[in-house]
């Protein structure tokens, strides 16, 4: 039957898959992600940009899944995405995730001053504060 042509009513007349096709077919939903839903995929991007987009264990809390599965979808997602979303829908996940990884180097960055400033204040003796 051709692309082309509609399915017949009767599904005594469907044509099935060869042997062949019938395991290339059960292969790639195998290496695919048929489990995942729409739900699962903007869970995904939520929580990579709330905690980047490598934080694997934290991300797969939020979405549901295995660690190791949210790695391999991660994987295949930084690499295909481009081309499997609109150019909208990538340029809205790439910017939000990269937002929130600034948003978390600044927080880090602000952490480790803290400490050092506590550290320091410690280390001389003295504990710094402000008068007014």
């Amino acid at each position: 039957m051709k692309n082309s042509e509609a399915l017949p009513t009767d599904p005594s007349e469907w044509e099935l898959l060869t042997l062949s096709l019938a395991e290339e077919k059960a292969r790639l939903l195998g290496e695919g992600f048929g489990d995942w839903s729409k739900n699962h995929f903007n869970v995904f991007c939520r929580a990579s940009a709330k905690h980047g987009r490598t934080s694997y264990e934290r991300i797969s809390v939020e979405v549901g899944k295995t660690e190791e599965e949210v790695q391999r979808y991660a994987e295949v997602f930084w690499k295909k995405g481009e081309q499997a979303l609109s150019e909208g829908e990538w340029k809205k996940v790439v910017t939000a995730v990269e937002k929130g990884e600034k948003k978390l180097e600044e927080i880090a960055r602000l952490s480790k001053a803290t400490q050092e400033v506590r550290e320091g204040g410690r280390e001389e003796g003295r504990e710094d504060c402000v008068s007014l």
